[in-house]
């Protein structure tokens, strides 16, 4: 009589097999929980990205550029800061409006415009005109409608390789002197 039992070697190698099988299903699966919450973060970027630019923009387009608040004289975030230099981190518009890159965050006057979770590397604010074109009505060819140029670059501080870099131009529509 012949006993139908497993031999302790096909035991062991259907543990071995198992085990490797076992090992290949949950390395997948823990990729695809870590792809997934990548994409999660790439997208809660994306839209706090576009929101901070949002703000920026309506603020822009709705609110004159202070360029009082560039004098050496003033005492605003943006004294001492020459326009003429080209790129600044700091932005102030009429109305109290200021825009500054702090503590690796994008402020709104004193509120942030990202969570905690994202980092914000440069933020850099192109004025031009540099002068305001308005401070001489009797000369037409000097009035330049004022725009602002952003460059932004926010990343995700839990991974370095989740960034988004962002630029745009947008043109106020408010004039006041």
């Amino acid at each position: 009589m012949k006993n139908k039992a497993f031999t302790l070697i096909e035991v062991v190698v259907s543990m071995v097999v198992s085990a490797l099988l076992l090992t290949l299903v949950l390395g997948s699966f823990w990729l695809l929980i870590q792809i997934n919450q990548k994409n999660e973060i790439a997208g809660e970027l994306q839209k706090q990205t576009s929101f901070a630019m949002i703000r920026m923009s309506d603020k822009i387009k709705n609110h004159s550029i202070d360029y009082r608040a560039y004098q050496h004289d003033s005492e605003t975030i943006c004294q001492n800061l020459a326009l003429t230099s080209g790129t600044q981190n700091r932005l102030c518009l009429q109305n109290g409006y200021k825009f500054k890159q702090k503590n690796s965050n994008l402020f709104m006057n004193n509120h942030q415009l990202f969570s905690d979770d994202f980092e914000v590397e440069y933020v850099y604010f192109f004025v031009s005109p540099a002068e305001d074109p308005f401070s001489d009505i009797t000369n037409f060819s000097i009035q330049i409608q004022p725009k602002v140029t952003i460059k932004l670059k926010v990343k995700s501080k839990k991974y370095d390789n989740i960034f988004l870099e962002i630029g745009s131009t947008i043109s106020s529509r408010k004039y006041q002197k």
